[in-house]
Protein backbone atom coordinates (compact mmCIF):
# COMPACT_ATOMS: atom_id res chain seq x y z
CA UNK A 1 0.00 0.00 0.00
CA UNK A 2 1.30 3.43 -0.97
CA UNK A 3 1.82 5.94 1.83
CA UNK A 4 0.48 9.47 1.40
CA UNK A 5 2.07 12.45 3.14
CA UNK A 6 -0.75 13.93 5.24
CA UNK A 7 0.98 17.36 5.33
CA UNK A 8 1.38 17.85 1.58
CA UNK A 9 -1.07 19.94 -0.42
CA UNK A 10 -3.77 17.82 -2.06
CA UNK A 11 -2.35 18.73 -5.49
CA UNK A 12 0.94 16.99 -4.65
CA UNK A 13 -0.61 13.73 -3.48
CA UNK A 14 0.94 11.01 -5.59
CA UNK A 15 3.64 13.34 -6.97
CA UNK A 16 5.46 11.66 -9.83
CA UNK A 17 2.49 9.56 -10.88
CA UNK A 18 0.80 10.86 -13.99
CA UNK A 19 -2.87 10.01 -14.38
CA UNK A 20 -3.57 8.20 -17.63
CA UNK A 21 -6.07 10.82 -18.84
CA UNK A 22 -3.62 13.78 -18.80
CA UNK A 23 -1.99 15.10 -21.97
CA UNK A 24 1.25 17.10 -21.85
CA UNK A 25 2.24 19.56 -24.57
CA UNK A 26 5.57 21.42 -24.50
CA UNK A 27 5.00 25.14 -23.89
CA UNK A 28 7.10 28.24 -23.43
CA UNK A 29 5.88 31.33 -21.59
CA UNK A 30 7.78 34.57 -22.27
CA UNK A 31 8.13 37.35 -19.69
CA UNK A 32 9.44 40.72 -20.97
CA UNK A 33 10.33 43.65 -18.73
CA UNK A 34 11.87 47.08 -19.31
CA UNK A 35 13.46 48.76 -16.31
CA UNK A 36 14.84 52.27 -16.01
CA UNK A 37 18.19 52.94 -14.34
CA UNK A 38 18.20 51.69 -10.74
CA UNK A 39 14.50 50.76 -10.83
CA UNK A 40 13.09 48.15 -8.44
CA UNK A 41 9.86 46.42 -9.45
CA UNK A 42 8.07 44.20 -6.93
CA UNK A 43 5.83 41.31 -7.97
CA UNK A 44 5.12 42.12 -11.60
CA UNK A 45 2.59 39.40 -12.46
CA UNK A 46 2.04 37.43 -15.65
CA UNK A 47 -0.98 35.18 -16.14
CA UNK A 48 -0.80 31.69 -17.59
CA UNK A 49 -3.23 30.43 -20.19
CA UNK A 50 -6.62 29.04 -19.26
CA UNK A 51 -6.15 26.06 -21.59
CA UNK A 52 -4.69 23.89 -18.83
CA UNK A 53 -2.19 23.74 -15.97
CA UNK A 54 1.33 25.03 -16.68
CA UNK A 55 4.13 22.77 -15.42
CA UNK A 56 7.27 24.89 -14.87
CA UNK A 57 10.46 22.91 -15.49
CA UNK A 58 13.13 25.55 -16.23
CA UNK A 59 13.79 29.27 -16.64
CA UNK A 60 16.06 30.67 -19.37
CA UNK A 61 17.36 34.22 -19.61
CA UNK A 62 16.70 34.95 -23.27
CA UNK A 63 17.78 38.60 -23.41
CA UNK A 64 19.16 41.31 -21.15
CA UNK A 65 20.91 44.63 -21.71
CA UNK A 66 22.52 45.12 -18.30
CA UNK A 67 23.09 43.77 -14.80
CA UNK A 68 20.05 42.95 -12.64
CA UNK A 69 18.68 40.75 -9.87
CA UNK A 70 15.42 38.81 -9.84
CA UNK A 71 13.14 36.71 -7.66
CA UNK A 72 10.14 34.61 -8.75
CA UNK A 73 6.97 34.17 -6.69
CA UNK A 74 4.48 31.37 -7.36
CA UNK A 75 0.69 31.55 -7.53
CA UNK A 76 0.38 31.07 -3.75
CA UNK A 77 2.73 33.95 -2.90
CA UNK A 78 5.74 31.77 -2.07
CA UNK A 79 9.11 32.95 -3.37
CA UNK A 80 11.20 30.41 -5.27
CA UNK A 81 14.41 31.69 -3.63
CA UNK A 82 15.30 33.14 -0.24
CA UNK A 83 16.83 36.30 -1.69
CA UNK A 84 17.16 38.14 -4.99
CA UNK A 85 19.22 36.11 -7.50
CA UNK A 86 21.97 37.72 -9.57
CA UNK A 87 21.49 37.40 -13.34
CA UNK A 88 24.94 35.80 -13.73
CA UNK A 89 23.58 32.55 -12.24
CA UNK A 90 21.77 32.06 -15.59
CA UNK A 91 24.99 32.47 -17.56
CA UNK A 92 27.60 29.82 -18.26
CA UNK A 93 31.09 30.00 -19.77
CA UNK A 94 31.36 32.74 -22.39
CA UNK A 95 27.99 34.15 -21.26
CA UNK A 96 26.16 31.16 -22.77
CA UNK A 97 22.59 30.87 -21.52
CA UNK A 98 22.18 28.15 -18.89
CA UNK A 99 18.67 27.05 -17.88
CA UNK A 100 17.74 27.31 -14.22
CA UNK A 101 16.15 23.90 -13.67
CA UNK A 102 13.12 23.89 -11.37
CA UNK A 103 13.12 20.66 -9.42
CA UNK A 104 10.71 19.39 -8.44
CA UNK A 105 8.72 20.97 -11.23
CA UNK A 106 6.04 23.45 -10.16
CA UNK A 107 2.39 23.19 -11.13
CA UNK A 108 0.54 26.44 -11.86
CA UNK A 109 -3.21 25.80 -12.13
CA UNK A 110 -4.82 27.18 -15.27
CA UNK A 111 -5.32 30.95 -15.25
CA UNK A 112 -2.95 31.36 -12.27
CA UNK A 113 -0.07 33.83 -12.15
CA UNK A 114 3.66 33.94 -11.63
CA UNK A 115 5.26 37.12 -10.33
CA UNK A 116 8.76 38.49 -10.70
CA UNK A 117 10.56 41.10 -8.61
CA UNK A 118 13.40 42.83 -10.46
CA UNK A 119 16.18 45.25 -9.46
CA UNK A 120 18.24 47.02 -12.12
CA UNK A 121 21.95 47.21 -11.29
CA UNK A 122 23.18 48.53 -14.64
CA UNK A 123 22.52 52.22 -14.12
CA UNK A 124 20.85 52.42 -17.54
CA UNK A 125 17.65 51.30 -19.24
CA UNK A 126 17.48 47.52 -19.16
CA UNK A 127 15.32 45.13 -21.20
CA UNK A 128 14.99 41.64 -19.71
CA UNK A 129 13.34 38.62 -21.31
CA UNK A 130 12.81 35.35 -19.43
CA UNK A 131 11.49 32.20 -21.08
CA UNK A 132 9.68 29.79 -18.79
CA UNK A 133 10.03 26.26 -20.16
CA UNK A 134 7.55 23.58 -19.32
CA UNK A 135 4.40 21.85 -20.41
CA UNK A 136 0.72 22.54 -20.67
CA UNK A 137 -1.23 19.81 -18.91
CA UNK A 138 -4.81 19.12 -19.88
CA UNK A 139 -7.30 16.31 -19.98
CA UNK A 140 -7.01 13.95 -22.92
Amino acid sequence: MERINPYSPIGYTGLGQTPADYVYVTRYHQLTFTLSAGEFVRDRASEFTDEGDFILRAVILSRYTGAFQFQFTDANGYTLSNTMIDYTTLLGPGNARVPMVISPELVFPKSSKISVSLRDLSGASNTIVFVLCGALRGRG
